[in-house]
């Protein structure tokens, strides 16, 4: 999936937006972001929502199942594939 994405490695780290992930801890994904959407309806806690637009997703202090640590969820779409990012 990384391969449909026309862009360098440093490039897709910007499109994050200041948030700086390691390269490595990047997930590739064909969800989208609306299947982030519904997906955080039935996570343990859905966090707090910090921005929702066409191309980008994010929501602070998720847990996905109870006893999990909480963390920040940012989703970037590039078209036919989302890049995701935990921290």
């Amino acid at each position: 999936m990384r391969q449909e994405i026309k862009l360098t490695d440093e490039e897709i780290i910007e499109m994050f937006d200041g948030r700086d992930p390691d390269f490595d801890s990047i997930i590739f994904t064909r969800d989208t972001i609306e299947n982030f959407k519904t997906a955080r309806k039935g996570w343990s806690d859905g966090g707090k929502l910090s921005r929702d637009d066409l191309t980008f997703y994010e929501v602070y202090f998720v847990q996905s199942r109870k006893g999990e640590p909480r963390k920040n969820l940012t989703v970037v779409d590039f078209g036919t594939v989302r890049a995701c990012y935990l921290a």
